[in-house]
């Protein structure tokens, strides 16, 4: 699944009625038929119909067709990530700070250990030295792991709401 958005022409006329931004922020919560449409955003049947004519066209949003012959109308996956960029932000932005926890406090184990398996000269038995920075190891690798599962479990959930 591509992060990147295109926009073309299409996109930028979809995107230049207030109606049509309208449109897509009711199907951001669930689809929603046209008659649904129509009754929540307090518009005529036409008028909406013109207007999902286009999104369906730039991409933003879906026909669904059920059993019941219902047709529903729902965000693409395109829409979605137009209208819900700030979830892959806070993905980006906790994975990153999950490697840099990580890449300190591995860093930071590594050197405490080497100092245990080889201390400086006159510093053999000073073992008191290295537990808080043993501990400071372990607790970045430790908040590391937490903003690494934030992460995936965010990317996750953002991940199977695109789902087609």
């Amino acid at each position: 699944m591509s992060d990147i958005i295109s926009f073309n022409i299409k996109t930028f006329k979809a995107l230049s009625s207030q109606k049509r931004i309208k449109i897509l922020k009711s199907l951001n919560n669930r689809q929603m038929t046209l008659s649904e449409l129509s009754k929540h955003l307090n518009l005529p049947k036409s008028t909406l119909h013109d207007n999902l004519s286009i999104l369906i066209d730039a991409d933003l949003i879906k026909r669904v067709e059920h059993r019941n012959k219902f047709v529903y109308y729902k965000l693409s996956n395109k829409g979605y990530k137009l209208l819900n960029y700030k979830g892959y932000l806070k993905v980006t932005i906790s994975f990153t700070f999950s490697v840099m926890f990580l890449i300190v406090g591995l860093d930071n184990l590594s050197r405490s250990l080497r100092y245990l398996i080889r201390p400086p000269p006159g510093l053999e038995h000073e073992y008191s030295l290295v537990v808080p920075y043993l501990t400071f190891s372990i607790i970045l690798i430790l908040i590391a792991c937490a903003f690494g599962f934030y992460s995936f479990r965010s990317w996750r959930k953002i991940s199977q709401s695109t789902r087609d």
